[in-house]
């Protein structure tokens, strides 16, 4: 896996930016808990912040932000590829496209070599 660099960060970013503009009409619709739309698009927000102001912030900072928008964005689509009610005039809304091709964050950071698995975001807390 390739460690993140600043224009994959800012493609998840951006992928992010879309699929949260979209969502609210659908929430709903698809089926998707209210509460993780919000945590999510509360999430996007603080990690546009970051990037403005990533000099004020260490790398791994940046990259566990990065890397939990991009699960949560994954667990997100997948909910609503799931969905009977998913068409892909919503997929096309969202910004999903087929096959999946952004998901190489969502392992360990070799760089650094950290002993956790990125693609639980809570195993920072054990």
């Amino acid at each position: 896996m390739a460690t993140l660099d600043k224009n994959n960060i800012l493609t998840i970013l951006s992928e992010a930016i879309k699929f949260s503009n979209g969502i609210d009409r659908y929430t709903q619709f698809l089926g998707l808990n209210p509460n993780e739309v919000a945590t999510f698009k509360n999430d996007v927000e603080l990690l546009k912040v970051i990037i403005d102001h990533s000099d004020s912030f260490s790398e791994g900072f940046i990259y566990y932000n990065t890397i939990s928008i991009q699960w949560r964005l994954t667990q997100l689509i997948t909910q609503c590829t799931a969905s009977n009610n998913y068409t892909e005039e919503i997929g096309e809304v969202l910004g999903i496209r087929f096959p999946l091709d952004n998901t190489e964050g969502l392992g360990p950071l070799p760089k650094h070599g950290w002993p956790i698995d990125l693609a639980d975001p809570q195993s920072f807390l054990y």
